[in-house]
């Protein structure tokens, strides 16, 4: 695997531009691919419905995890309690033993739904960091991608494809061979270089 530089263009002759950049810097021919991203997350030379993954509902809802907590939570905590009742029972008398039973009833319920309150918050930003994370799709364009083995060449490829006009200029790994950057996937997420 290579370390490939590629940045994305809306204007054809500013990627023709950028090839031409690249070359006259030193980079090979045969380091370099050029080609069209025809619709976002599709290279031309795929068919339309390769790779394509459809994601679940975002409205989808699930059970209230609270009330489920709850529940189990309930359940647990009264078994905790008798077993202290019974446990009680000849030295607390038979109130204590139903408080015991209740209190434990109550405790584990209440921490069953704080438990699932924590769970769903914790989906939810995880949610959130995905849905961010895709909203950086690659975009239809010409891609100029070039073979850049440390990190001076990557300075120097994205310096010159930003001049270009690229857009969402990123590091990713991969082969070019013959010109042709032949293991490219259109789905695998943005790697951006910052700017």
């Amino acid at each position: 695997m290579n370390s490939i530089v590629n940045g994305n263009f809306q204007d054809l002759s500013a990627a023709k531009q950028a090839v031409s950049a690249l070359t006259a810097s030193g980079f090979g021919n045969d380091q370099i691919s050029f080609f069209k991203v025809e619709l976002p997350g599709h290279h031309l030379d795929r068919p339309a419905s390769e790779g394509v993954a459809l994601e679940p509902d975002a409205t989808e809802t699930k059970l209230p995890e609270a009330g489920v907590g709850a529940m189990s939570g309930a359940a647990v905590g009264g078994a905790i309690g008798a077993v202290i009742a019974l446990a009680t029972l000849p030295v607390l008398g038979p109130m204590v033993a139903v408080a015991a039973v209740s209190v434990g009833a109550y405790g584990g319920s209440l921490y069953g739904v704080l438990d699932s309150m924590d769970s769903a918050e914790t989906d939810a930003t995880q949610r959130s960091i995905m849905s961010s994370q895709e909203a950086r799709q690659r975009q239809s364009g010409t891609l100029v991608a070039v073979i850049a083995a440390d990190e001076a060449l990557q300075e120097r490829a994205k310096n010159i494809l930003i001049a270009e006009g690229a857009g969402d200029v990123e590091l990713t790994e991969g082969q070019i061979f013959n010109s042709e950057w032949i293991d490219f996937n259109p789905n695998l997420p943005l790697k951006l270089l910052p700017a």
